[in-house]
């Protein structure tokens, strides 16, 4: 049947259903690249994440400066031109960080394809490993 459970450790080895499978050398190279790069895949998951909330904390920075600038403008002189340019400046510095961090994602996307084709290869290489992971 189809196995119910698949590991792969630091040391590239393949366990199905807990037992060890035993990987002639094209298998073993397939197994340590689906390794690697799943390792990567996961690492830079998580790095854009984080990024991705650190922008979000940024935008409301923004809107709290927008809230303080229209307090300002009631009591100092700061205008509306004024405010307007400081939540320009602050937006813009948010949505470049925004475009870098959605190069990202494309590069993670490619990587997830990578990371897809290599466990359809490992599956048609591996017999053990023929069906849903």
């Amino acid at each position: 049947g189809t196995p119910r459970r698949v590991e792969i450790n630091e040391r590239h080895e393949l366990r199905v259903d807990g037992d060890l499978v035993k990987l002639n050398p094209d298998q073993q190279k397939l197994v340590g690249e689906f390794y690697e790069k799943t390792q990567q895949l996961v690492a830079d998951a998580k790095a854009i994440g984080l990024e991705g909330a650190a922008i979000g904390v940024q935008g409301v920075g923004v809107a709290t400066a927008a809230l303080t600038g229209v307090v300002n403008m009631l009591f100092t002189s700061y205008s509306s031109d004024d405010l307007e340019r400081d939540v320009d400046r602050e937006a813009a510095k948010i949505e470049a960080k925004a475009n870098r961090l959605e190069a990202k994602a494309d590069k993670l996307e490619i990587l997830a394809d990578e990371v897809q084709d290599l466990y359809d290869q490992m599956e048609d290489s591996i017999p053990e490993l023929r069906g849903d992971i």
